[in-house]
């Protein structure tokens, strides 16, 4: 049973980064390690403008799996090639409403072909219009981080031998960096370039002519630009390009499965993209509208209309006439107000703000008391669940390294793992309030939590769910040190917990059954 230190260290240490890797997956926005952020808005500065650099082969038959990438990758933009669109395909029919089209060039008298750049709706992108015949658009992107905005460009070389085509294309990238100097630039897409060794920048295959792989080399020199993508993106083959004259504001690339037979290209960008705020909108308040002086005023201003009008008037002419008249009479007698940026949303009535407040001063006092618990040193140290900087993931490294040292001293180890049932709605209330009472949670914040436990159903509403509240509440009564009962850890995630014991002597277990095992 024993080992060595130095692969037990070498255990410890492969199992940190498989979950460090695991962390970073399944965060909604694929940020970075925490470490990397600045600490001034760490929710928004670093890991939010993430670039997808994919091959659609169209977009529109694909449109639930695409709709379901970007719900699991939640990305800011979209460089996406062969969409396969054409005009008579609208924009609602292959995006999400939380997305548009910045920039779109579909192939001319073709089913096949096209780029495009998708950003989110909120992002305040404009196009750049590209006088070419390449398949290569082009949008500005303003960004928080930076002073001049960061252009992107997203392009599509066809597997052709057109040495033609590829001149036409660099020349075009060429005038775009011309025209935007000391701009942030990012090149993305698909560019069917297996033959370049991107590491040395060199042609080592010879599926294309020498020309059009020493021309692609070239302008990525010319500008400045690195080639990020360093894994095969189809087979074995480097085939889909992202370029930046500015590595140093990418954290990271890694692919992801594709929607054909390229993979995915996930970038985490270390910036912010400018977002618009939300337009305040004009709002009628009809329930309190006089509609008895709206029915007066429409019969008498309709009737001079009737009088004065003139059957050979333009139609737009008599709606214009027709419009002025409702709309005078509306704004008279109903009375209206501007949205809010907060609640701009028409469906944000009176309870949903009264609901919206109350989650706001529930969120404060949860705040006071982990504060409180975390800045008095109440909560032991073994604790995970619910707590800043740690989780399941750091919970595991710590028992994983437990296990590591004690097998490197040759010691018995046995684990046990517990998990209450229904935790929270087993604790004993009264004795709850006089726990936290004596830890030092008191006046209105013991009146609010015990209020809160207090005669108490529970039912589905757009408040958060009570159980993190639960959770808080749940500590101070399991908040027993794990030295007091003689244990090394007894490590706890929420209502489960890893009780682990170690040690050169036998001892004994009972099972439910009775029978005694050693």
């Amino acid at each position: 049973m024993g080992r060595t230190g130095h692969r037990s260290e070498m255990g410890v240490r492969a199992y940190k980064r498989g979950n460090a890797d695991i962390a970073c997956t399944v965060s909604k926005a694929l940020d970075p390690p925490e470490p990397k952020c600045p600490k001034k808005e760490p929710e928004e500065a670093c890991g939010h403008l993430v670039d997808i650099s994919s091959k659609m082969n169209s977009i529109r038959p694909k449109r639930e799996a695409f709709w379901s990438m970007l719900e699991n990758t939640d990305p800011d933009i979209i460089l996406a090639s062969e969409t396969w669109l054409n005009s008579t395909i609208y924009e609602r029919e292959v995006l999400p409403d939380n997305y548009v089209f910045d920039a779109r060039k579909d192939r001319p008298h073709s089913s096949h072909g096209g780029v495009a750049i998708i950003t989110r709706a909120n992002i305040d992108a404009s196009e750049i219009v590209l006088d070419t015949p390449t398949e290569m658009v082009a949008a500005s992107i303003p960004s928080k981080d930076n002073s001049k905005p960061i252009i992107v460009c997203s392009i599509y070389r066809p597997t052709n031998n057109d040495v033609d085509y590829t001149n036409k294309m660099c020349a075009t990238l060429r005038e775009l960096h011309r025209n935007h100097l000391d701009h942030t630039l990012w090149i993305g897409g698909d560019a069917n370039l297996p033959d370049i060794n991107w590491a040395c920048d060199s042609v080592e295959g010879h599926n294309y002519p020498t020309t059009i792989n020493q021309q692609f080399i070239d302008i990525f020199s010319d500008l400045g630009c690195q080639q990020v993508i360093d894994f095969p993106t189809r087979g074995s083959n480097i085939l889909d390009i992202f370029a930046t004259n500015r590595p140093s504001l990418l954290n990271k690339a890694r692919p992801l499965p594709g929607l054909s037979d390229h993979d995915i290209v996930l970038i985490d960008i270390n910036t912010t993209p400018h977002r618009r705020r939300p337009v305040r909108r004009l709002v009628y308040l009809w329930a309190k509208a006089d509609t008895e002086a709206i029915s007066s005023d429409l019969a008498e201003n309709l009737a001079k209309f009737q009088q004065h009008a003139n059957n050979n008037a333009p139609v737009d002419v008599m709606w214009n006439d027709f419009k002025k008249i409702c709309t005078h009479s509306i704004n008279a007698h109903v009375p209206s107000k501007f949205t809010s940026c907060r609640f701009s949303q028409l469906w944000c009535d009176r309870n949903i703000r009264r609901l919206s407040r109350r989650k706001r001063r529930a969120h404060r006092r949860h705040s006071h008391v982990i504060n409180h618990l975390e800045r008095n040193n109440i909560l032991s140290d073994q604790q995970h669940g619910f707590r800043k900087r740690r989780s399941c993931e750091s919970q595991l490294i710590t028992t994983m390294h437990d296990l590591a040292s004690s097998l490197d001293q040759r010691q018995q180890v046995d684990a046990v793992l517990l998990d209450f049932s229904k935790a929270f709605d087993k604790v004993p209330h009264h004795r709850l309030a006089l726990k936290l009472e004596h830890y030092g949670v008191r006046g209105q914040t013991l009146e609010w939590i015990s209020s809160f436990l207090s005669d108490r159903s529970q039912q589905v509403v757009v408040i958060p769910p009570l159980r993190r509240r639960g959770g808080i509440l749940f500590y101070p009564c399991v908040s027993v040190r794990p030295s007091d009962l003689g244990l090394i850890r007894a490590l706890k995630a929420s209502s489960e917990s890893a009780v682990t014991m170690a040690g050169e002597s036998e001892f004994q277990i009972t099972t439910p059954a009775g029978k005694k095992e050693s």
